[in-house]
């Protein structure tokens, strides 16, 4: 019998910036948001915060939209 506190089966869940959906890790694209603009991250290596978002054409056409409010967001908590 497995340990009940074991991670083995352990599935990361990620939610997608753009439509709110949670899905697997796996599922969702990574990009991070540099001063440069934004970084699809396709290894999960870059050493920032990482974002994520579904690999359809409505969630990656929606991230230019998405990245003007984050900054508006980002600018007023600091």
């Amino acid at each position: 019998m497995p340990n009940q506190a074991s991670n083995v089966n352990y599935i990361p869940q990620r939610t997608c910036v753009i439509c709110r959906k949670k899905k697997n890790q796996s599922e969702l694209i990574r990009f991070v948001i540099l001063e440069n603009g934004v970084i699809f991250d396709l290894n999960r290596t870059l050493k920032s915060r990482g974002l994520y978002v579904c690999d359809n054409d409505e969630c990656l056409n929606g991230i230019e939209k998405w990245k003007k409010k984050y900054r508006k967001k980002k600018s007023k908590t600091k």
